[in-house]
């Protein structure tokens, strides 16, 4: 995988019904050349699947990120899924030396107690860390029926096709071409590729690091990860409750790996850093979908 490749995916992540010719023009290469590196990413099984759900402030819910220690006496698969049960987790992934990962949503104290009654319901869990994770505003709009009738056609193929969307919905293409900006242009509704990023060879790891708040705010360690990983890192989560910083990076090799925790540590600013490797991942429905599908339901 390349910056081209990474950038596509990262664009795909933030609205996967970009078209080729917007990707093409923003990494300026043809059209064609786009539309084979997607099709490479989906049949390598980087792009896992597209999902359709809707944005955080729409559905009313935050997100936490939760890390287990366990006494590794699980299957590990199993126990992955057996977190996928609950119906606020989003994603979960196992971790070496016993460790497992969430992301789960929430809408108040009293979901936020449900999942940790969940979590420290298993006998194999000896410690459970969780962070609120910060996050920045989207919007709310007003969603009328004729917006749901496309939504509905969308939740098994975000990226279906502006005329079979009509076909499907009863709509003529350029009132859906309409209604479909005013979705995406209102940010109500997230359409987004699924990424899973150990299928093409690379090691996925996570890097939690503490860092010196009085010296250096959060902004200022983002921009420096961003900056100094451009193509190995992927995901950041910052918590809202302790000076601490979650990274969800790809490494080629353990070399490179092991170069990377290495060039963090030295960060004047970072005086820890431990790493989990990743070994297996699955992604859920969650809250945001479940909403989705109730608020679909409910106007038909």
């Amino acid at each position: 995988m390349d910056v081209i490749d990474k950038g596509i995916l990262i664009e795909l992540v933030k609205n996967c019904r970009i078209t080729y010719r917007e990707l093409a023009i923003k990494f300026n290469i043809s059209s064609s050349a786009i539309k084979k590196r997607v099709k490479k990413l989906e049949d390598t099984g980087i792009i896992s699947s597209y999902s359709t759900r809707l944005s955080f402030d729409m559905a009313g819910v935050d997100l936490l990120f939760g890390m287990l220690a366990t006494d590794g006496s699980q299957d590990e698969v199993d126990f992955v899924n057996t977190l996928g049960g609950n119906d606020k987790i989003i994603a979960a992934a196992s971790y070496t030396g016993g460790h497992y990962a969430l992301i789960a949503e929430f809408r108040d104290s009293q979901d936020l107690w449900d999942i940790g009654a969940f979590l420290r319901s298993f006998d194999c869990v000896h410690s459970i860390e969780t962070h609120q994770i910060l996050r920045p505003p989207d919007h709310i709009m007003e969603l009328s029926k004729l917006h749901l009738r496309v939504i509905k056609t969308l939740m098994e193929d975000p990226r279906m096709s502006i005329v079979d969307i009509a076909d499907q919905s009863a709509l003529t293409a350029r009132r859906v071409r309409k209604l479909l900006n005013e979705i995406i242009d209102g940010k109500a509704v997230s359409f987004s590729a699924l990424v899973e990023l150990g299928t093409a060879g690379s090691i996925p790891f996570l890097m939690r690091m503490t860092w010196d708040e009085r010296a250096v705010d959060h902004r200022a360690i983002l921009s420096w990860l961003e900056e100094t990983f451009a193509v190995s890192l992927w995901e950041t989560y910052i918590s809202v409750e302790a000076p601490i910083i979650i990274s969800l990076l790809t490494a080629e090799s353990l070399t490179e790996l092991d170069n990377i925790v290495r060039k963090t540590r030295r960060h004047k600013h970072i005086p820890t850093v431990t790493v989990q490797i990743a070994k297996h991942h699955q992604y859920f429905p969650g809250l945001r979908t479940q909403l989705l599908q109730q608020l679909l339901e409910n106007s038909t």
